[in-house]
């Protein structure tokens, strides 16, 4: 899985790119584009001292139709993600809660920030 910071430039590209594709279906009368279209939900990704948190809107979605794994295509979206060599695997948590996704990835014991005090 990567993680992927906020692009607006590239967001918009990608932006431009299917409305012209949704363009050029009306043009020439084929549904399909729309039909094929793919869902990302929005995904916000922060960082604190000890976790990398991922926080998904899946806004309708029940929570027994969501299974986080490595990486994966579930139900109608595919979001993936490279983590961070710093996140301690084996504690991760995820919880759904009010149409929100949120997973949090715990920071090894090794990769915290420590503060030296100066004598």
């Amino acid at each position: 899985m990567a993680i992927v910071r906020s692009s607006p430039v590239r967001d918009l590209q990608q932006m431009e790119r299917d409305l012209r594709r949704l363009f050029r279906s009306f043009e020439s009368g084929s549904e399909e584009p729309a039909s094929m279209a793919v869902w990302a939900p929005p995904v916000d990704i922060y960082e604190t001292d000890n976790e990398v948190v991922v926080r998904a809107e899946l806004p309708g979605m029940e929570q027994k139709d969501i299974d986080i794994r490595i990486e994966s295509a579930y139900g109608t979206f595919i979001r993936s993600f490279t983590l961070p060599t710093t996140v301690d695997e084996d504690n991760i948590k995820a919880e759904y809660r009010n149409g929100i996704l949120k997973i949090v990835l715990p920071k090894k014991e090794q990769s915290k920030p420590k503060q030296i005090k100066v004598a």
